[in-house]
């Protein structure tokens, strides 16, 4: 066999073997469990709760009282901290009214919540055009406050979601 044509073997079976790693890839299950905790902190209260996501059974509740899911980024069986704050509430506080606003300006867009366990979002009287203020919830994953609405992030195996409901202040874009 001269070079050429060991060449073009070689050159077809590098090209098998790619398309078969990348069906074998496209085929492959993606289930596992994601084990999660979701903490709340609201003046003197504290409530705790963990639990995990089975990713080859997890269907998405929706989540507005209209019932649509809304515009979610992460989509498919893939849960988010949204999701993961649901399961929780639905077992800390069963029957407590949860209620969600939908950002439809801002292009990421997605859920953020305005109302649960019976605190919900207040405005203060000195906000301003450049700066809002006031009484509202904020997560935190794993100690690193989350710069994306809950809807748009995925729950990793292990997640810390701590949600805390203080005065903030914030600049206005």
């Amino acid at each position: 066999m001269n070079k050429r044509t060991m060449k073009k073997g070689l050159a077809i079976v590098l090209a098998l073997v790619m398309v078969f790693a990348m069906t074998a890839t496209a085929f492959a299950t993606t289930n596992a469990t994601i084990n999660y905790t979701v903490e709340f902190a609201y003046g003197e209260n504290y409530k705790h709760y963990e639990d995990s996501f089975d990713t080859a059974t997890f269907t998405r509740t929706a989540y507005s009282t209209d019932g649509k899911i809304g515009t979610a980024i992460i989509r498919g069986n893939t849960p988010t901290i949204l999701d993961a704050t649901y399961a929780a509430l639905n077992s800390v506080a069963p029957a407590d009214e949860v209620i969600i606003g939908w950002d439809t300006v801002d292009p990421r867009g997605g859920a953020y919540i305005t109302k649960m366990l019976g605190q919900q979002t207040e405005t203060a009287a000195d906000s301003s055009s450049t700066e809002w203020r006031g009484w509202a919830w904020k997560y935190y994953i794993n100690g690193e406050e989350a710069d994306l609405y809950a809807t748009n992030i995925a729950v990793q195996d292990g997640d810390v979601i701590t949600w805390t409901y203080d005065y903030w202040t914030e600049p206005i874009n």
